[in-house]
């Protein structure tokens, strides 16, 4: 059973709406629907909902290495999208296992991508190169920043391509669009990535190890 969106962070038992209550097949492992979560509705919600993502598209993952860049590339891929994803040299091979086409954040590759859609969390260190990345008409869809949220870019750019910035605002994932990432992840064409599993009573360690940037995937908390 997947609960979505429930106030009550690090209780061992919790009160939910029904709406907000999911049933999850056999085929799904407890983690793998707890890593579904806010990242996958998140992802759904900029790539789909607002970027118009679809089959035989490009698509660009900026920090593929987060969450929600993880669950971005995930969701491209099972669309059959073009994945390009970027990281820091150190996860480069970790996200081309995921089954994108892997660049460092200032590989000039980059900017000549001409996607379709480009997700885009970091803020100021990748945004003007996203803004070149993008095809005619292409959308850039950004949640916010995870770095500093102030950027530059050439407009010019943006006004030749006839291409358009949209910010998500909090994910507006529908019941249905939540039973189909539950059922997709069920079939195996979504593929959360797990980083650890740790009890409750490490959550201190979970902390720890995010803030230090040594996770790769969704650290998954067990009661």
């Amino acid at each position: 059973m997947l609960v979505k969106g429930t106030p009550g962070t690090y209780a061992e038992l919790v009160a939910a709406k029904e709406e907000n209550v999911f049933a999850i097949p056999d085929s799904l492992e407890t983690a793998a629907a707890a890593a579904i979560g806010v990242p996958y509705k998140t992802a759904w919600w900029a790539l789909v909902d607002m970027g118009g993502l679809k089959k035989g598209d490009t698509l660009l993952v900026q920090g593929a290495a987060t969450a929600t860049g993880q669950a971005s590339l995930d969701i491209g891929r099972s669309l059959e999208a073009k994945v390009y994803a970027t990281s820091r040299a150190d996860k480069v091979d970790k996200v081309r296992a995921l089954g994108a086409e892997a660049l460092e954040y200032d590989d000039p590759k980059v900017r000549e991508l001409e996607a379709n859609v480009v997700f885009e969390p970091i803020g100021a260190d990748t945004f003007a190169d996203s803004v070149e990345a993008l095809a005619v008409e292409g959308a850039l869809v950004t949640p916010g920043a995870v770095g500093n949220p102030i950027v530059s870019f050439n407009l010019w750019t943006l006004l030749g391509k006839r291409a358009r910035i949209q910010g998500i605002g909090s994910a507006q994932a529908s019941r249905e669009t939540m039973e189909r990432l539950i059922s997709l992840a069920g079939e195996g064409k979504l593929k959360p990535v797990i980083d650890r599993e740790l009890l409750l009573e490490q959550v201190a360690d979970a902390h720890r190890a995010i803030e230090a940037r040594e996770t790769f995937g969704e650290v998954i908390l067990r009661p």
